[in-house]
C-alpha cells in the first residue's frame, strides 16, 4: 500500500508566493512513486489576491478560514483536515 504524505501550507497575504511555492512543490513531487500527495492550503483570510490565486489552482484543497484565526491555528486546521500518515509543513 502507498502511504500518503500531507503537506500543509498556512497562507496569510501571500499572493507574491503562493503559486510558484506551490508549483514547485508539484514538480518535486511529481516522480516520486514511494508516495501519495496532498497539498492543503489554509488561507488565513487574507485581505490581498491569495484566496482568488488558491481557487484557481487545481489539485489541491484549500479552505478558508472565515476570519483571521492566525499562523498556529491555521497549521492546526490544515492538519486536522489532513489524511496523510505523515504531515510536512511548509511556509508560502
Amino acid at each position: 500500500m502507498v502511504e500518503m504524505i500531507s503537506i500543509v501550507i498556512p497562507v496569510y497575504n501571500e499572493e507574491r508566493a503562493i503559486k510558484d511555492t506551490i508549483n514547485s512543490i508539484k514538480y518535486t513531487i511529481k516522480n516520486v512513486k514511494e508516495y501519495n500527495f496532498e497539498i492543503i492550503a489554509v488561507n488565513d483570510c487574507s485581505k490581498d489576491n491569495s484566496k482568488e490565486i488558491l481557487d484557481n489552482i487545481e489539485g489541491i484543497k484549500v479552505i478558508h478560514n472565515i476570519s483571521n484565526k492566525g499562523y498556529g491555528a491555521s497549521l492546526k486546521k490544515g492538519i486536522k483536515l489532513s489524511h496523510g500518515k505523515w504531515i510536512l509543513i511548509t511556509d508560502a
